[in-house]
């Protein structure tokens, strides 16, 4: 992260820096290992259209996100609650362009805004290139082709136990993952177990670990339609931070 943006638990994306091992075929007829598994999952994850809602512990801080998905658009809420403040932000990506709003203390100390300009443009829908240095960690995740990567770990592959997730039958493909902080910590992929292999649920740390980060992300609404739209008036980000 830069000096102008601070995601107090920037370990979530465990996973961005992992390399996919390669798919083992499978012969006609007979059952998937769980990596062949895992990475018919990855392709499935990076084709359609997603809702995920994830909740995130670390260091006592606890991170909560909500989005959408799309082909060239996505939307997501976050809110950091920790003993000190709650910050919170909206996050839009349409396209090339990403929009922010949120309360002071998120755009204080999240987007670098001083006190004053953090006053003046409470709840106002701020402006940005996604691709800006920085700043595009806040848009990131949201197109579906982005999907896998969120969801990357490593080997070696194995299943785990068995579940239902809201009604849907899943098994799950237990791996490892990186944090940024170059901890490895254990991961547990939960995946549909009929026709498609969609990923269901994603847990890291399932056991607790008391020195790691903790998190929970379930998907859910495969395949339908994005209806994110532009704010109908903005303001530019770049204008307020240079």
């Amino acid at each position: 992260m830069t000096h102008r943006l601070r995601i107090s638990l920037a370990a979530v994306a465990v996973g961005a820096a992992l390399v996919l091992a390669a798919p083992i075929v499978t012969p006609a007829g007979a059952a998937p290992n769980a990596q062949t598994l895992y990475a018919s999952s990855i392709k499935v994850a990076g084709s359609a259209s997603v809702h995920f809602s994830s909740k995130a512990v670390e260091s006592g801080a606890v991170l909560e996100v909500v989005g959408d998905t799309g082909v060239s658009k996505g939307s997501q809420v976050l809110v950091i609650a920790s003993d000190k403040a709650i910050e919170s932000l909206e996050v839009i990506l349409i396209g090339a362009t990403g929009y922010v709003r949120g309360n002071t203390t998120a755009l204080e100390k999240i987007l670098g805004l001083s006190a004053a300009q953090a006053k003046t443009n409470l709840d106002t829908w701020l402006s940005f290139p996604a691709s800006q240095k920085g700043l595009s960690a806040l848009v990131g995740g949201l197109l579906n082709g982005d999907v896998a990567q969120e969801l990357n770990m490593t080997g070696p592959y194995s299943f785990g136990s068995k579940k239902k997730i809201n009604g849907v039958h899943t098994i799950g493909i237990n791996g490892t993952a990186t944090t940024s902080s170059g901890a490895t910590v254990p991961m547990e992929l939960f995946v549909d177990t009929g026709k498609i292999p969609r990923p269901m649920e994603q847990i890291t740390n399932p056991k607790k670990q008391a020195t790691s980060i903790q998190e929970v992300v379930m998907f859910s609404h495969w395949g339908e339609k994005n209806h994110t739209k532009a704010p109908t008036h903005s303001i530019t980000l770049a204008s307020l931070i240079g």
